[in-house]
């Protein structure tokens, strides 16, 4: 369903996906800008895949204290028709490089209907 965008391919798909950024910024708040985004995959600590009007950028991570690898979603777009195959490649996508498990962060709370909450983080101002 996703292909990868290797990050010397990158600036040639990018002004389609600023797009999609824009409204996952919109949508989803976070302190990043698509210039962030951009960097990241460029020099390889995030990586792109792309489809049909989606978008997935995903970071692996290891647990604080296990170790453990897990698969970060740090952004993601796609038509909602279109969620389930995303979801089920993002699995696949783990068990494929040996991930113990997949995270996001979203500020929407609806999200708990259907994914176990490891964490709820708080801001003090």
């Amino acid at each position: 369903m996703f292909t990868a965008v290797p990050p010397d391919a990158l600036h040639s798909v990018w002004p389609g996906l600023r797009p999609m950024l824009r409204v996952l910024q919109r949508k989803g708040g976070g302190d990043w800008i698509p210039e962030d985004v951009y960097r990241e995959i460029a020099e390889g600590r995030a990586a792109l895949f792309i489809a049909e009007r989606s978008l997935l950028v995903l970071i692996a991570q290891k647990e604080t204290f296990t170790g453990l690898p897990v698969l970060h979603v740090w952004l993601a777009y796609t038509a909602a028709k279109n969620f389930d195959a995303g979801l089920q490649w993002v699995r696949e996508h783990k068990k494929q490089y040996g991930f113990q498990k997949i995270t996001f962060d979203s500020p929407r709370k609806g999200w708990a209907k259907r994914f176990a909450a490891e964490s709820v983080r708080y801001r003090i101002d």
